[in-house]
């Protein structure tokens, strides 16, 4: 009877997305257990699995241990079916001895079709094993809290990684070495204490630049960085699409006016060595238009080479002390030869993706 109850539980969940599935409670994971055998012609099929498990009240290690193993079991005939290309592992609240088991169950399981896999709370060390085999990995999100210390995700056997998000601690192990285009680096409680978080990922990253292909860029920054812009230059100087997120120091005693693109001709010249952006994105909480010309010759200064300035420039203005949200938007438009502008208002709270 508790099969029956399982796999009609289990089947009116799937509905009629037969390649995706969400195992997010410990009830669900068991459920999918005690239907896994009946079911296994549907489940086999499955793509894409996404597993977001909290700890329930009165688990302790052990406990936390008899869940996990059910969970091996179900990933082992994942790995065995070799048609699951998305993985996401999200374990929040699991004793380290629990995690510790799960990571070496996983250390031998390969899936062979794997090309994204995310995990933003299971420690990088743990993911390392696991990792290293599943070398067909294009994607890769190991979250933005950063590693304390050296981060151990070298991974040289990613040869097809092509897109990681993390912390920037992370990205001076991850990036060197791979055919990494896309990188989102966020790493906001570290640069609030430690305004030099970007700067040193760049220097560790420009001393391998021969190593490093970006083309698709976001990242957190100082509000006080006014070298932002020369490090990502030393590092992507070939990048595509640039967005530059600002940390501002909560500390209102800290706060400053200064700004890297208030340095008018500095701040030009450096663009202007970005001869292939195509799309630059800036969110900052301190904005103020030129006075006398459109923003676009002011950071593009006429005569243009045409060739060499991007088709968009938007800024995201967000101030949540003088209640702020606004998104400017310059567009190229070849019918005019020149940019045209357009702002759009938001209501406070709403926040929209750089890159």
């Amino acid at each position: 009877m508790e099969n029956v109850v399982a796999i009609q539980t289990i089947q009116a969940r799937m509905g009629t997305n037969r390649h995706s599935f969400t195992i997010d409670s410990f009830s669900v994971l068991r459920n999918l257990h005690n239907a896994s055998v009946s079911l296994w012609p549907q489940l086999r099929v499955l793509s894409i699995l996404k597993i977001a498990l909290v700890v329930e009240d009165g688990y302790d290690e052990e406990a936390q241990i008899n869940v996990l193993y059910i969970l091996s079991g179900l990933l082992w005939d994942f790995a065995r079916a070799r048609m699951l290309q998305e993985l996401e592992l999200e374990l929040t609240g699991f004793e380290l001895g629990a995690l510790c088991f799960l990571s070496e169950e996983l250390a031998d399981y390969k899936f062979t079709r794997l090309n994204r896999f995310a995990s933003t709370t299971f420690p990088h060390s743990l993911l390392t094993p696991f990792l290293s085999i599943n070398t067909t990995l294009e994607i890769l999100n190991i979250g933005d809290v950063p590693c304390q210390g050296h981060c151990p995700l070298r991974l040289p056997n990613l040869n097809s990684l092509a897109s990681v998000r993390c912390s920037a601690i992370c990205a001076k192990a991850i990036i060197p070495g791979k055919p990494v285009y896309h990188a989102r680096v966020m790493d906001v409680v570290r640069t609030r204490i430690d305004p030099e978080t970007p700067s040193k990922m760049f220097r560790a990253l420009r001393s391998r630049a021969e190593d490093v292909k970006l083309t698709r860029l976001e990242i957190t920054f100082a509000h006080t960085d006014v070298g932002i812009m020369d490090a990502v230059i030393s590092v992507a100087p070939h990048v595509v699409h640039l967005g530059l997120i600002e940390v501002e120091d909560p500390d209102d005693s800290k706060l400053s006016p200064r700004r890297p693109w208030n340095h008018g001709k500095e701040w030009a010249k450096a663009l202007k060595k970005l001869k292939c952006l195509e799309s630059f994105k800036l969110m900052t909480a301190r904005f103020t238009m030129p006075p006398t010309r459109p923003l676009p010759d002011v950071w593009y200064p006429r005569p243009r080479n045409l060739f060499k300035i991007p088709l968009g420039i938007h800024i995201w203005h967000q101030n949540i002390r003088t209640l702020t949200n606004v998104r400017h938007g310059w567009a190229w438009d070849e019918t005019i030869m020149d940019y045209t502008y357009n702002a759009v208002p938001l209501p406070m709270g709403i926040n929209i993706p750089v890159v």
